[in-house]
C-alpha cells in the first residue's frame, strides 16, 4: 500500500494554497517554496501528482517566462495513461480484421457479378474465408 509523505503533502497543499489565484513564474513558485521550507525535487514530483499545468513561453500577463498553473477544473478530464503495447496490438488487429472484412465484402460482391460455376465461386469464397480468419493473426505492426 502506498503511504502518502509528509513532505509530499506539504507540497501538495502549498503548491494548490500559492497557484490558486492564477499563474506564477516557475522561479517564483521554486523561491516561495524555498522559504516555507519545501525541496526543490519534492516540489516537481509532487506538482507531477497534482497535474500542475507547466507551460513555457509568453503568458498573456507574466510575459516570457516558464510558469506554472493549476488544471482548469472544468478542462477535460487528465490524459489518461499511455495503453499496453497488447492492447495496441489487440486494437490493431481489430481494425486490420474490419479492414479485411470489407475488401472480402468487396471481392463477394464482384465474383456474384461474374460469371463462375458453383465450384468456382465455392472455392474463391472459401480462400477468402480462411483470408478474413487469418487476419487478426498476421496483424503485426
Amino acid at each position: 500500500m502506498h503511504r502518502t509523505k509528509p513532505k509530499s503533502s506539504a507540497a501538495r497543499a502549498f503548491l494548490l494554497s500559492y497557484l490558486k489565484r492564477g499563474c506564477k513564474p516557475q522561479n517564483e513558485v521554486f523561491l516561495a517554496a524555498a522559504d516555507a521550507g519545501i525541496n526543490k525535487h519534492t516540489l516537481e514530483k509532487s506538482s507531477r501528482e497534482i497535474h500542475i499545468i507547466k507551460r513555457k513561453g509568453t503568458h498573456p500577463t507574466l510575459g516570457q517566462c516558464n510558469y506554472w498553473g493549476l488544471p482548469d477544473p472544468y478542462s477535460a478530464k487528465p490524459a489518461e495513461a499511455a495503453p499496453s503495447g497488447d492492447r495496441l496490438r489487440e486494437e490493431y488487429g481489430r481494425g486490420y480484421a474490419a479492414g479485411a472484412e470489407a475488401v472480402a465484402h468487396e471481392v463477394r460482391s464482384v465474383l456474384a457479378a461474374i460469371r463462375l460455376t458453383d465450384g468456382q465461386r465455392d472455392t474463391f469464397r472459401a480462400r477468402i474465408e480462411r483470408a478474413i480468419a487469418r487476419a487478426p493473426k498476421s496483424a503485426r505492426y
